[in-house]
């Protein structure tokens, strides 16, 4: 059963990464609300597989013009997994298939982009809207963060991720969006790649689940690598 279908959620908001899809939802009446983090996994289930599948893993598939789909945790253990790095994954398959996934049903879709897609937002807003979502809103990826940490008057958000580092600037309590910027190939799988011939994507899922060894080596080099990428 989706999330949206529990509790009625009416307003959903979506933050798509390669490494994690982050969601946010509430019920603005009730005040439900919860949150949930998936891996930015994909997986095409063939109609001979779907027909294994159990009832759980049936009614978690997502059809998407003319083929079946498992996200996150799921489509680790079905289906045939895709590159999640490859030519527009983000734009045309990820946002709409776990949008559909763990949104579906809610008035309001709110999404946090990073700067290094917001070209792509005319893209993502169609995807969306093929999916059947209707009220879509964009806003630039460190807004949360920001708001965490109680808004304050001035601030630089960096969001370090799997593909790129996010930097969020806030000047006078407003977020200025001409000002933020992305960082592309400076992210965890970047840096990993250099230590390792190892699977660099599942290192990284690594580090984000706390491996003590990774997150020592990262807290003493990741910083001088990256330094070093911008000199």
């Amino acid at each position: 059963m989706k999330l949206s279908q529990v509790k009625n959620y009416t307003i959903a908001v979506m933050d798509p990464g390669y490494g994690n899809f982050k969601f946010a939802l509430a019920n603005l009446e009730t005040n439900d609300y919860t949150e949930n983090i998936q891996p930015s996994i994909i997986s095409r289930v063939p109609s001979w597989e779907y027909e294994k599948l159990d009832g759980i893993g049936q009614s978690a598939c997502v059809s998407w013009k003319g083929e079946k789909y498992l996200v996150g945790t799921l489509a680790t253990i079905y289906g045939l997994t895709l590159p999640s790095l490859s030519k527009n994954w983000l734009t045309d398959l990820a946002c709409p298939l776990f949008a559909l996934s763990f949104c579906k049903g809610v008035e309001e879709l709110y999404v946090m982009l990073s700067p290094s897609d917001w070209d792509q937002k005319p893209i993502i807003e169609q995807s969306l809207k093929e999916a059947g979502f209707d009220k879509i809103y964009f806003a630039a990826q460190g807004t949360g963060a920001w708001l965490d940490v109680g808004a304050p008057s001035n601030a630089i958000v960096i969001d370090i991720g799997f593909n790129t580092v996010d930097v969020f600037i806030v000047l006078n309590k407003t977020p200025i969006r001409e000002l933020c910027f992305a960082l592309k190939e400076c992210g965890l799988v970047s840096f990993v790649e250099k230590l390792t011939k190892d699977d660099p994507v599942l290192l990284a899922r690594r580090l984000e689940e706390g491996d003590t060894i990774l997150s020592e080596k990262v807290t003493t080099h990741y910083f001088p690598w990256l330094f070093e990428k911008l000199e």
